[in-house]
């Protein structure tokens, strides 16, 4: 199965993402082999956001899946994203391995390519309050 693990990313009350030149998305990434989708979020927060399990207050599994196709998995039939819900604390987010910025609910749905993807973080935006 080929997995990845993204996360809408709240800090004292505002939503932080990925910024790649204005087009917003969630900060997360690829489960590598042998991780966790919880563990490889872990991973991808420490590279992309230079956060720490103890700068976390909260880590929610969403429940939210969605089905992905990518031509780099030997496995089109088994591809899944999970989501999470994060709140920071103490630790503003930084950018890096990619730029890390404010981001509004608007700004990152507007940017989200996939119909799927948008309408998963919407309804994860719908039940949470930051």
């Amino acid at each position: 199965m080929c997995e990845g693990a993204y996360c809408v990313l709240v800090f004292e009350g505002e939503m932080y993402g990925a910024d790649y030149d204005g087009a917003h998305n969630l900060i997360g990434g690829r489960v590598d082999q042998g991780e966790t989708p919880a563990q490889a979020l872990l991973r991808e927060l420490a590279e992309e956001a230079k956060l720490g399990v103890g700068d976390l207050l909260m880590i929610r599994d969403t429940g939210e899946r969605i089905a992905f196709s990518s031509e780099r998995c030997p496995h089109p039939s088994k591809q899944e994203i999970h989501y999470f819900y994060v709140v920071v604390s103490g630790k503003k987010p930084e950018s890096g391995d990619i730029n890390v910025s404010k981001v509004s609910k608007s700004e990152l749905l507007d940017s989200m390519r996939y119909a799927n993807q948008k309408e998963a973080v919407r309804r994860i935006l719908e039940r949470e309050t930051f």
